[in-house]
């Protein structure tokens, strides 16, 4: 993405691709509730991936589900050991018996909801201002992204329940 990326570009993602990026979100949810530690994980960066490659086609840039996938794990590495570690952590808390697969389903899914929510505004942002996902350089955006993961918790605490969306 262009460092010369403003404020005013990336608050105004339109709504298309706002509504790919929230659909997007309840998937990660949904991904994030796996009773299974460790693979929710892959769920949800299987929705990640998911979401790059709609976006890519909303914004009419092409697709490399290999590109994207490091993309993702450069978004995840680029929140720092601290977040990393919640994220383990609270798959693994699913281990601990009776409410641990509760609290680790609940605060799993928000967390894939703003990660999702974070890496779709990056895109969405990346996306629109002309770039790729051959261009794509965690550098440029590790703080708008790291500020857009901290939005994105705040949205996943105001989702309300809802079916699982339409593909």
């Amino acid at each position: 993405m262009p460092e010369e990326t403003t404020t005013a570009v990336t608050v105004n993602t339109d709504a298309a691709a706002m509504d790919i990026i929230k659909k997007n979100m309840v998937w990660s949810v949904a991904a994030g509730l796996l009773p299974v530690p460790l693979v929710e994980v892959a769920a949800i960066t299987a929705v990640q991936v998911k979401l790059i490659r709609e976006l890519a086609e909303h914004f009419g840039v092409p697709f490399q589900k290999d590109l994207a996938k490091s993309a993702v794990a450069s978004l995840l590495a680029s929140l720092g050991s601290v977040a990393l570690g919640k994220f383990v952590a609270r798959s693994a808390f699913r281990f601990v018996p009776v409410l641990g697969p509760v609290v680790a389903a609940a605060s799993l899914s928000a967390m894939a909801a703003a990660f999702t929510y974070a890496v779709g505004r990056v895109f969405a942002v990346h996306f629109a201002t002309g770039g790729s996902l051959l261009d794509f350089n965690i550098e440029n955006i590790r703080e708008f992204f790291r500020k857009e993961f901290a939005i994105g918790l705040k949205e996943a605490a105001t989702m309300k329940p809802a079916a699982a969306p339409a593909k």
